[in-house]
């Protein structure tokens, strides 16, 4: 695949002025948990609370967009981190290019992946039954190690213990405010879409490109 634009200013940033990798963190601590442990103060729970607040607020104004019911209940991480002071407010943001690069390096374009991801096995009541293989899991580890590399906290999850995880990227912006675009990423077996995604100044959606969708074999990428 071709190489990112943004890749290799993004490694130094003496040339850009971002924080790449781990270097983001202020403390140890693991990029998808917004810690609850650490005393906070009046200003920071406040800027949070608004943090929050205004995530609510634009679900319901935007009840129309089939993922806005996702930010009634998201983890806003990367921002909580800043305003919690635990990590650093520059940090490098994961691009378009970048996850089109990721997706072309462990997904590739000339393969059936059915065939590649699943394998056929005989259970023990004798029924034969099409289970997802190593392949498929070492894939989906590697994609999501990747796309950690690139940005080290998403600015927003929705976790669901049952169903999937998803993980919002904000190319342009560090808040659901600012963000003009959107890059959505299933973190839980590539169970929904990758979609790219941008707004209007008022938060409308404009368009939506399906990048990735294992189980409709759809790849834009």
């Amino acid at each position: 695949p071709e190489p990112s634009k943004t890749e290799e200013p993004a490694k130094d940033d003496r040339i850009t002025g971002k924080v790449v990798g781990k270097d983001v963190f202020l403390m140890d601590i693991m990029p998808e948990f917004v810690t609850d442990y650490v005393y906070l103060t009046e200003e920071q729970c406040e800027k949070n609370d608004e943090l929050y607040e205004y995530g609510r607020q634009y679900a319901e104004k935007h009840s129309e967009d089939h993922l806005a019911e996702y930010y009634k209940k998201v983890k806003y991480n990367y921002q909580s981190h800043v305003i919690n002071g635990e990590a650093k407010p520059n940090m490098k943001k994961l691009q378009l290019d970048e996850i089109k690069e990721i997706l072309n390096t462990y997904i590739g374009r000339d393969c059936d992946l059915k065939e590649r991801f699943y394998e056929t096995k005989e259970m023990f009541d004798g029924r034969v039954v099409e289970k997802k293989n190593e392949d498929f899991l070492n894939t989906v580890r590697n994609i999501i190690n990747a796309t950690i590399e690139k940005q080290q906290i998403p600015d927003a999850t929705y976790m669901n213990s049952v169903d999937f995880d998803i993980w919002f990227y904000w190319p342009d912006a560090d808040t659901l405010q600012e963000r003009r675009e959107e890059i959505v990423v299933p973190m839980r077996g590539m169970s929904k879409p990758f979609l790219y995604r941008t707004f209007d100044e008022n938060g409308d959606l404009i368009e939506e490109t399906v990048l990735f969708d294992f189980y409709n074999d759809i790849r834009n990428f």
